[in-house]
């Protein structure tokens, strides 16, 4: 990094992704700088997330008495879900 840029508090152009595992998975951060001050995107990969994308596909062809037993077994946190 230039001395001079991170003196005035710019970042350098340039997108990373970096992830840590958690209890229901992998957690994980997109950052998209564009050479100013400021992050221009940064999204965030939830575990419960994309969990809760896949239960649309598992409930295909399921017994009603098995929806609670589905739900649970996914460990979906709602903290996590509402990104």
């Amino acid at each position: 990094m230039n001395p001079e840029t991170v003196d005035k508090g710019l970042y350098p152009i340039k997108q990373e992704y970096h992830a840590v595992e958690s209890p229901n998975g992998e957690f994980g951060y997109y950052l998209v700088c564009n050479g100013s001050s400021r992050l221009y995107r940064c999204k965030i990969k939830a575990p419960s997330f994309q969990a809760m994308q896949a239960f649309a596909f598992l409930v295909k062809d399921l017994p009603f008495a098995d929806l609670g037993l589905l739900l649970f077994s996914l460990d979906i946190s709602p903290q996590e879900i509402d990104l």
